[in-house]
């Protein structure tokens, strides 16, 4: 009997604790689940800027392209590369482009002038958020640990 004991006490002792670490993802399919979610969002929303305020734009009213609906649209691009928190957001503008060939836009069709917005606008604003995301995490686990 106080053979047993000693080999369950040194056992015991030769394992390391186990701590409550904080892992980035949890379980495997809790990552792409939200991530998944993030990029239907962000073509739901998307395409509802293409088709239904830049397309039947017909020139006359700036309201479309003002300063506060590009910032809200970049605001929504930092959002978005945070939740993703992956680098491969950076592709979503051509998808979104690639959504918004039908929109016709006023002179020029609405996905052409997204494919020249995306290296300016939404590309950085999405690798600011992935950055971001990024940046908290590694502070996150150096400060747990």
């Amino acid at each position: 009997m106080r053979y047993r004991r000693s080999i369950a006490v040194a056992s015991h002792l030769a394992s390391p604790p186990v701590r409550n670490r904080i892992t980035s993802g949890g379980r495997p399919q809790e990552g792409w689940r939200g991530r998944a979610l993030a990029v239907a969002v962000y073509l739901a929303a998307a395409s509802a800027v293409s088709y239904l305020v830049w397309g039947p734009w017909e020139g006359v009213d700036p309201w479309p392209f003002s300063f506060w609906v590009l910032g809200l649209l970049f605001v929504f691009h930092l959002f978005v590369g945070a939740a993703i928190g992956k680098w491969w957001a950076v592709v979503l503008p051509l998808a979104w482009a690639l959504i918004s060939l039908g929109a016709e836009g006023y002179d020029t069709p609405v996905s052409i002038v997204l494919l020249f917005q995306t290296p300016f606008l939404w590309a950085p604003a999405l690798l600011v958020g992935v950055a971001g995301r990024k940046l908290a995490t590694a502070v996150r686990s150096t400060t747990a640990s």
